[in-house]
């Protein structure tokens, strides 16, 4: 209960955000939900391998913190925040750079291929301080603490995500 509740509290507050922000994305359009859509398709790309690796870390301190190897706790964060952030540039790059590309795989309209473009390069620079929630927020797992990884999460990716998009949009 210590755990999963923080861990299920934190995943309900994630998808209704995520109903919130579609919900006001409807009101743009067809052509700009059909923008979001998509882009919410890369958007995935992007996130995963920095979703993986904050999970990776959770692992590696979880076994250095019971073993009292503090050293190598910090070594692994600072490697999984190094590769977490490689991967979510060179994702980002190929994304920003070929986008247009990638976007006509999934439609032909113009003006979804530039709305979705419009949202990448606004998005891109978001997955660099989405690194470090998501590696400090494993490392902080692995030590036992689920409380303030749950509280960045929801501070950080949903609340600042849902007023981000009243002030940007009004």
């Amino acid at each position: 209960f210590r755990i999963g509740f923080p861990a299920g509290l934190q995943i309900a507050v994630t998808s209704f955000s995520n109903v919130f922000v579609q919900s006001y994305i409807n009101h743009f359009g067809s052509s700009c939900m059909a923008g979001w859509t998509t882009y919410g398709k890369l958007d995935k790309f992007c996130l995963l391998p920095i979703q993986s690796i904050g999970l990776a870390v959770t692992t590696f301190v979880g076994q250095n913190y019971g073993a009292r190897k503090f050293g190598r706790m910090r070594k692994s964060v600072r490697i999984c925040i190094g590769m977490a952030m490689g991967a979510s540039v060179v994702i980002s790059a190929v994304f920003l750079i070929f986008g247009k590309y990638v976007y006509q795989m999934f439609t032909t309209d113009a003006t979804v291929i530039e709305i979705g473009m419009h949202m990448m390069t606004l998005m891109a620079p978001a997955y660099a301080v989405y690194v470090f929630i998501e590696v400090y927020s494993g490392a902080l797992r692995g030590t036992g603490d689920v409380l303030v990884p749950m509280l960045m999460t929801c501070g950080g990716v949903c609340v600042l995500r849902v007023l981000w998009v009243c002030l940007l949009y009004t």
